[in-house]
Order: C-alpha cells, then sequence, then structure tokens
C-alpha cells in the first residue's frame, strides 16, 4: 500500500514538473508560428483600410510578453490617414483579453520612432494643394483623397486596442500635414481605440528636445523645443470628427521656438508690398492650455538686431511683444481676444543722416482682437514723431520740424489691419506743444489719408491721396471737420 502510494505520488509530482516543460516545449514554436506567420496578423487586420499592423521580427521569451523589430500601424477614416513606425518595441500583453478580441497592452518601452498624419483632400483641391509637402504613408493612394459622400462606417466587431505605459525614448520624425519636426524627441502616455466606434488618449506627452521644425517650403528651419501634454473623454469619431473633436480634450502647451533669420517670418506672416526683413531671427515662447475646445495662454517674441527695409528706407532694432490669448474657439476659424497685447521697440536706427538719434516706443491695446483681421484700441508712447513723419513723406513747414525732437510722444488710435491693409481711425497725439490728428487708409495698393497738426496758433493740413501727398495751409481745421464728416457719412 504504502508503496502504492508513493509511485502515485511520484506520478503526479513528475505530471507537476513536466506540464510546465511541456507548456513551454508547445509555447515557443506556437508563438513562433503565430508572431512570424500570417494567422495573427489576418486575424488583427480584419480592417486593413480603416486599422492596420504589422511588424518584422517578433520574439516572445515568456507568456505576455514580446520583442518586436520595425513595428508598423496604419490607420485611416473618412478625414485623416495615420502611419506610427517603430524600430524597436518591448510590451507587456494580455493573452486573456486576446480571447475577446482586445489589444491589451500595459507596457510599451520602444525606440526609433516615425509619426506621419495627413488630411485628405477635396478632389478640386488636388491642383492648388502642395501634395508633395504631404508625408508618404505607404499603403495608400497618392494624394490622400475624400470619396464623394463617404462617410464613418461602423466596423463589424473590430480589435480593441487599449495601450497604457508607453514610453518612448527616441522619435525621430513627426510630421502632420506641412509641419515637419526631426530631432530628438520624447513620448510617453497611453491610448485606447475601438476603430471607427471609440477612441481615447490617456495622459500622453510629447516632449521636443530641441530638433528642427519646417513649415511648408521654407528653406528656414525652427529650433523646437517644450512639451505637449494631452489627455481626452472617451469620445466617438462618428459624432466629433476634427476639428470638433478637439472639445474632448485637455492641452497643455508649452513651447520655445527660434530661428537664425528674420525674413523666416515672411513665411508666416504677409507685409505690405515692398517691406523686407533682415537680421537675427526671432525666439518665441508660447504657453496655451485648452479645455472643452476653448484655449486660453500668451505667446512673446524677442528680435535682437532685427531690420526692416523698403525701397527708400532701412530700420534696425530691438523687438518685444506680448500676445495673451483669451477664448480661442480652437475648433472654429483663428480668433481670439488679444486685449493687454504690448510690443515694446527699443535701440531703433534708421537709415537716412537725419534719423542718427535713436529712437524708441511702446504699443499696447487695452482691447483687442486677432482673427483674419486685427482690430483695436492702440496706446503708444514714443520719443518722437519720425515713424509718422517719414509715411506722409513731404516737406512740412520749418515749425513742425520740432516734432522730430521730442522725448515723449503720447498717443492713441482705433486700427484695423489684415495682411497687407491697415485702418486708422480716430489717431491722436500730443507731444510738447503739439497736437497731431489724423485717419489713415492703406488697401494694398493705394494710400488714403488726412492729418491734421497743430502748434498754438500754427495749423497746417496734410492730405493722403492716390496722386500724392499735399499740405493744406489754409483753412485747415475746416479741410480736416469736412473730411471727418464726410468719413462718417460713408461709414453709415
Amino acid at each position: 500500500m504504502r508503496g502504492r502510494r508513493r509511485r502515485l505520488v511520484a506520478w503526479l509530482l513528475g505530471l507537476v514538473l513536466l506540464l510546465p516543460v511541456a507548456f513551454y516545449a508547445a509555447y515557443f514554436p506556437l508563438t513562433r508560428w503565430l508572431l512570424s506567420g500570417p494567422k495573427l496578423r489576418a486575424i488583427i487586420n480584419a480592417h486593413p483600410q480603416s486599422f492596420r499592423i504589422d511588424w518584422g521580427e517578433a520574439v516572445s521569451t515568456r507568456p505576455g510578453h514580446v520583442r518586436l523589430r520595425n513595428l508598423s500601424l496604419r490607420g485611416s477614416d473618412p478625414n485623416v490617414q495615420w502611419a506610427i513606425d517603430l524600430e524597436q518595441a518591448e510590451l507587456d500583453y494580455s493573452i486573456v483579453a486576446l480571447l475577446h478580441r482586445t489589444f491589451r497592452c500595459t507596457r510599451l518601452v520602444g525606440s526609433g520612432l516615425s509619426f506621419a498624419l495627413r488630411s485628405k483632400l477635396e478632389p478640386g483641391q488636388v491642383k492648388t494643394a502642395d501634395v508633395p509637402l504631404l508625408p508618404p504613408i505607404p499603403g495608400f493612394s497618392d494624394p490622400p483623397l475624400k470619396e464623394p459622400g463617404q462617410e464613418f462606417r461602423v466596423e463589424s466587431n473590430p480589435f480593441h486596442i487599449d495601450v497604457r505605459g508607453v514610453s518612448i525614448d527616441r522619435a525621430e520624425s513627426l510630421w502632420v500635414n506641412q509641419l515637419h519636426y526631426r530631432g530628438p524627441a520624447r513620448v510617453s502616455g497611453g491610448f485606447y481605440l475601438w476603430p471607427t466606434r471609440l477612441a481615447q488618449i490617456e495622459d500622453a506627452v510629447l516632449q521636443w528636445d530641441g530638433g528642427a521644425l519646417t513649415v511648408g517650403r521654407s528653406p528656414d528651419r525652427v529650433a523646437l523645443s517644450g512639451k505637449l501634454a494631452t489627455s481626452s473623454r472617451a469620445f466617438e469619431p462618428i459624432n466629433a470628427p476634427m476639428p470638433r473633436a478637439l472639445r474632448e480634450f485637455r492641452v497643455q502647451l508649452d513651447i520655445d521656438l527660434a530661428t537664425d533669420a528674420l525674413h523666416a517670418i515672411e513665411e508666416y506672416v504677409r507685409f505690405p508690398e515692398g517691406v523686407r526683413l533682415e537680421g537675427n531671427g526671432p525666439k518665441a515662447t508660447v504657453s496655451i492650455a485648452s479645455e472643452e475646445g476653448v484655449a486660453n495662454g500668451k505667446v512673446t517674441l524677442t528680435v535682437r538686431g532685427g531690420a526692416a527695409r523698403t525701397r527708400t528706407y532701412r530700420l534696425t532694432g530691438d523687438l518685444d511683444a506680448s500676445v495673451p490669448i483669451r477664448r480661442w474657439d480652437v475648433t472654429g476659424p483663428l480668433s481670439f481676444d488679444a486685449s493687454g497685447m504690448r510690443v515694446a521697440l527699443a535701440h531703433v536706427h534708421g537709415s537716412g543722416a537725419a534719423d542718427a538719434r535713436e529712437w524708441w516706443g511702446t504699443f499696447e491695446a487695452p482691447q483687442a482682437k486677432i482673427g483674419r483681421a486685427a482690430s483695436g484700441r492702440i496706446e503708444a508712447h514714443c520719443r518722437d514723431a519720425r515713424p509718422l513723419l517719414a509715411l506722409l513723406n513731404v516737406d512740412l513747414p520749418a515749425w513742425t520740424k520740432g516734432l522730430v525732437s521730442l522725448d515723449d510722444l503720447s498717443a492713441g488710435a482705433a486700427v484695423t489691419a489684415a495682411p497687407g491693409e491697415i485702418r486708422v481711425r480716430e489717431l491722436e497725439a500730443t507731444g510738447g506743444k503739439f497736437r497731431v490728428q489724423g485717419q489713415y487708409d492703406h488697401d494694398g495698393k493705394t494710400n488714403d489719408g488726412a492729418f491734421l497738426f497743430e502748434q498754438g496758433i500754427l495749423i497746417v493740413g496734410v492730405e493722403i491721396g492716390p496722386t500724392g501727398t499735399k499740405i493744406r495751409p489754409l483753412f485747415a481745421k475746416q479741410w480736416y471737420a469736412k473730411v471727418l464728416k464726410e468719413g462718417a457719412g460713408k461709414a453709415t
């Protein structure tokens, strides 16, 4: 009897020891077959036009753990196409979740990330869009076109993608439409995706570490440092496509930008014809927080040793600007409250002998709004009236020359500006014994304006029109009052 028990115990012990050996003996060839063959790919990639995952080499040394080389993910919906490529990745996942058509990754550590996203184009946009500037995405046709009448199609029983604990220590290329960042970057966070049905971002952080950003065809690279932190509620892409989906996100953006050449700004801001920028490039700081689609923050800009050149004139100097951003609806056209905006110019010198004296000025906007056009009330405090006199470009009476030698000029005006256009109303400036009133329009081609200069009993008017600039020494006040009345009549 005892011998029988011993044999039974020995048999059971042997079975217990043999089962793990048998399991691992079967596990390695089975996982090698699954990871290297087409079967697992076919199960996951049931709907390759909306989501596809692939890899070059995969090794699993224990259940729920795998090391991958050349991992790639591709996705598409009616509005965008995207791609993620990883040179190396190591992840822990749930085998049980796979049985429920869920890829649940609890840890993903990787290196060598490339990310690309491009918006689909309407067929009529192809001729005007700069298609070669969009990132290429293998597996999708070029150019990326929207299909007429195409809508989000709910796939039948797609795989759930649940990824947590992401840590990518090296990203090399981040390319979104015409914005292309190349250089060191890091990514962490997680996401959930049920293709065409549900999506969520989990505490994701993208850190730029001083690489180069190029915009469009501009040859000038912008050094970029800082981070983007974001998370979202779970949302349905069908009911909340971009940009409406931004209402589901919380975003914090803090970045520093710098470029060597000031003329790089001309790629993003349209200046009046004949104006060219030169000299040292700007440094900018952007800090914006967005929640439920509404952003608030501030942008600062610094230029040291910059220059602006016209056909006949050149100004050099330093600039400091601060632009508040309030109540910007990021789901619509660019439009936000910029009240409190401030621009300061210092160490400014002109190209003529008469401009040898250094100039400075500060411009503040107690009320301002920026969108397709910028408008607001501008209050200026500057050394003298030389910029105004340069605009008039006319020989004024000798008694007005004192406007050049002032040490304190204050001015206020209502200003509206759009690319290449400007409108100034209710201009009033005082300095010393001088008073200047005026209004001015430039529509991109012609100038139209009227100014009234006063010093005690001395009064002169200056008229700017399509045929040139002329002085009105007689009955100047009456002439200016008539101009204002006619302007008010046109406005109504």
